[in-house]
């Protein structure tokens, strides 16, 4: 069966807010938001994701993924180490996602372990994130 963030083109999980995402759709799904394409939903993760680091300064992995998968509804400490492996960072080292390779890198460990699997090319997330940080 197709994990439900890849049916939705979802693939970062990005819950219905009242936020109004380029690209998305109206959603079948009672919980998560659905998106036009794979591309838009990478692309509205990178936008949170780099809100957590301009906005919120969240610079470590730790704090960007338990803000992202709060414990009390995540194995968020599996997460954490999850993605601090695929991106090779430690979970508490000072990161800048500002840096287009480092955001796809984080945005594609993230997929994985919503997903189980990252069913998107490497050079997606990145021109994606290219975009957003140019």
């Amino acid at each position: 069966m197709v994990p439900r963030g890849i049916r939705l083109n979802n693939p970062l999980n990005i819950k219905k807010t009242l936020i109004l995402w380029q690209g998305e759709v109206t959603s079948t799904d009672p919980i998560f938001e659905e998106f036009s394409s794979p591309r838009e939903g990478i692309r509205a993760g990178c936008k949170i994701l780099l809100t957590y680091h301009n906005k919120h300064h969240l610079r470590n992995l730790n704090s960007i993924i338990n803000r992202w998968a709060p414990p009390g509804e995540n194995p968020t400490s599996n997460y954490v180490k999850f993605v601090s492996g695929k991106v090779g960072v430690a979970a508490d080292q000072l990161i800048d996602l500002t840096q287009p390779k480092l955001l796809a890198t984080l945005v594609q460990g993230m997929i994985e372990f919503e997903n189980g699997s990252c069913p998107y090319d490497f050079n997606l997330i990145l021109d994606v994130a290219t975009s957003l940080t140019a």
